[in-house]
């Protein structure tokens, strides 16, 4: 093959040089078309449970096809050449590809297997301290369990000791168990039975967390400290496992962070609960696509302004406003009233939204602008054209109102 020079993005390249680590396999017409994903002298691209780890499926399903792009922008006459030529089979995860609406059940299966492995040979009548999930995966990844805590509570020599919340960073009454043998802290809610966090009793064999350039410059934008960022994975509130892939993400106090158990790596840090989503999902659609919905504003102002863009008049009547839309309803028989202070509800602007719907058809949230102002009502899912009226009718309409 002639060689050729691609001009490609800084940050492509860049992140090229991280994963080229990964791409020493072939393809090899070996019993049909296959890979060879076990290079010698090579790293394994399958993470501990056999499946294609994240950073080989973004080099290979991510970057190199949008290094194929580029190359077919850049050498139309060459590609035009290689048309013919066989096509190797694609490297596929395998990962079975999960539907949206099953990630919250495969989270309840990561989560149930989890609880399976941390309390196992506990008998359930012993499971008295509720464990935050960020602290069972930091306890699994040390190889520790349910049955270490038991240990640490009723050994003799576990010395007992209570802090105030003025004392702690955890901003409650806690209670520590603090045992040099077993070399463990427990730290628990004095008020209940919750373990809070699980620490060494050396503070040199904390867990050595490795941050990527993205996640150090999250802790920066998001003013946070190392120990805060630390603390997030061992102590989270919530856990997220993503499926199909070995992160996991992770949220506690506001924060969320994207974690992969493999070196430890916090990948990413962001504010928040974390917006989770099957990287691998395939949802099934049916009909045509529905736009995503339009928030009604819960300011009259806003509320009023939506209003007039959609054609309708808002005039003062009382201590209310009368919402009218000439073009749907050329008699102007029909009116929608909403209070100019709605401090009564606060769904107001909800039930407004709805009696327009009731009224004139028109759905304020997938609505266009542009077709109320012409007469035009769809349906919300379809798109399909419900009603059509004239703006020429109705203003015949209302001159005739007039001359009468």
């Amino acid at each position: 093959m002639i060689s050729k020079n691609l001009t490609i993005p800084v940050e492509l390249y860049s992140r090229l040089r991280e994963l080229v680590h990964l791409a020493p396999y072939r393809y090899e017409e070996k019993n049909g078309s296959d890979w060879n994903l076990s290079a010698e002298n090579a790293p394994d691209v399958r993470d501990e449970s056999g499946r294609l780890a994240p950073d080989a499926f973004e080099l290979y399903f991510e970057l190199l096809p949008h290094l194929a792009k580029l190359f077919v922008q850049q050498n139309p006459q060459q590609v035009a050449a290689y048309k013919n030529a066989p096509k190797p089979a694609a490297v596929k995860p395998s990962a079975q590809l999960i539907p949206l609406e099953k990630v919250p059940e495969e989270h309840e299966k990561q989560a149930r297997e989890i609880e399976e492995k941390f309390y196992a040979g506990v008998p359930e009548s012993e499971r008295v301290h509720h464990v935050l999930p960020g602290v069972m995966d930091h306890m699994l990844r040390h190889d520790l369990s349910y049955s270490m805590i038991l240990d640490i509570l009723h050994a003799e020599d576990t010395v007992m000791s209570s802090e105030s919340a003025a004392e702690n960073r955890y901003g409650r009454a806690v209670t520590l168990y603090s045992n040099e043998r077993i070399g463990y802290v427990l730290v628990m809610n004095a008020n209940a039975p919750d373990l809070l966090s699980m620490r060494p009793w050396r503070a040199d064999a904390l867990i050595p967390y490795h941050l990527t350039d993205e996640a150090l410059a999250d802790m920066d934008r998001l003013g946070l400290t190392i120990d805060m960022v630390r603390r997030i994975p061992q102590e989270a509130q919530e856990r997220y496992p993503v499926p199909g892939t070995a992160y996991t993400l992770y949220y506690f106090q506001g924060y969320s962070v994207k974690y992969h158990p493999a070196d430890s790596r916090i990948v990413s840090i962001s504010e928040g609960l974390p917006g989770v989503r099957n990287p691998l999902a395939q949802p099934k659609m049916r009909g045509v696509k529905r736009q995503p919905a339009r928030k009604i504003p819960s300011d009259v102002s806003s509320l009023k302004t939506l209003l007039e863009d959609h054609g309708f008049t808002v005039t003062v009547g009382g201590k209310h406003y009368d919402v009218r839309h000439p073009v749907l309803d050329p008699a102007l028989g029909k009116k929608v009233t909403t209070s100019i202070t709605p401090s009564d509800s606060q769904r107001w602007h909800l039930n407004t939204a709805r009696q327009i719907r009731q009224s004139f058809g028109l759905d304020l949230r997938y609505a266009d602008p542009a077709d109320s102002r012409a007469g035009i009502v769809r349906d919300s899912k379809s798109g399909k054209v419900l009603s059509e009226f004239s703006r020429a009718d109705a203003e015949k309409n209302q001159s005739t109102q007039a001359d009468s």
